[in-house]
């Protein structure tokens, strides 16, 4: 019979592999980058190719550490119709100023929203800011060369309000009833001595025209009409 073949007698038990604890398996893990949790680097090569404002502000929220990559860039990157109104809507003095140093912001571009009545405006942020009577936000959109072509004030808000004394010195025109040359015929009547400012704005009926209202035709039937939009401004003294 032939012999059996020898078996190796087993390693002793303190010889034996120990397992890995498992904070080093939680590590090794930890270490393969996912979709999860992205390397830095790679989050900095795909935010070199973005080239709207929105898309990096939301890029930055993933960490202080991109937030400051990103930083100049955000602010050198050219700010779209929609950023220009949440701008000025949030009352966001401190982003419209860096952008204006660094050039990406052109404050006289017009942009679109709906207002009421399913119509569409061609508006500025000037205006906007103005509606809002938003004094800060005006004077450094002024200062920054915004036309003021549109707007007019009353004699009341020239002399009694802070906003109407600071468009009276960049050059507004002052007229009796508030509206700018040639449009009184478009103002409601209302009390002599009010403090009121006007703007004048563009309404749309079926969407953003191809061109800007202001180079449209006015019997184009994209343009609804001109209209005058006016407040009445508190008093300062």
């Amino acid at each position: 019979m032939p012999p059996r073949p020898r078996k190796d007698p087993p390693a002793p038990r303190q010889l034996k592999q120990r397992a890995a604890p498992r904070h080093v398996h939680k590590a090794a893990a930890a270490a393969v980058p996912t979709l999860d949790n992205p390397p830095h680097e790679l989050i900095v090569e795909m935010g070199k190719s973005l080239t709207a404002s929105s898309d990096i502000y939301h890029l930055m929220q993933t960490c202080r550490t991109v937030r400051a990559i990103f930083d100049n860039q955000l602010y050198s990157t050219a700010v779209r119709c929609r950023q220009r109104l949440k701008l000025v809507v949030t009352h966001n003095v401190d982003a419209v100023r860096r952008l204006l140093a660094t050039g990406a912001l052109a404050p006289d571009l017009e942009f679109y929203r709906g207002i009421d009545g399913g119509l569409v405006e061609c508006t500025q942020m000037l205006h906007v800011a103005i509606e809002r009577r938003d004094e800060q936000m005006v004077r450094l959109l002024v200062e920054a060369g915004c036309s003021l072509f549109c707007v007019a004030i009353s004699p009341a808000a020239a002399e009694q309000t802070a906003l109407g004394r600071l468009l009276k010195e960049h050059g507004v025109k002052v007229s009796p009833t508030g509206a700018p040359n040639g449009l009184s015929w478009m103002m409601d009547p209302f009390p002599a001595g009010r403090p009121v400012i006007t703007v004048l704005r563009f309404l749309c009926v079926q969407g953003p025209p191809a061109v800007s209202p202001m180079h449209v035709h006015i019997n184009d039937p994209r343009v609804e009409y001109p209209t005058l939009v006016r407040w009445e401004l508190p008093s300062s003294g």
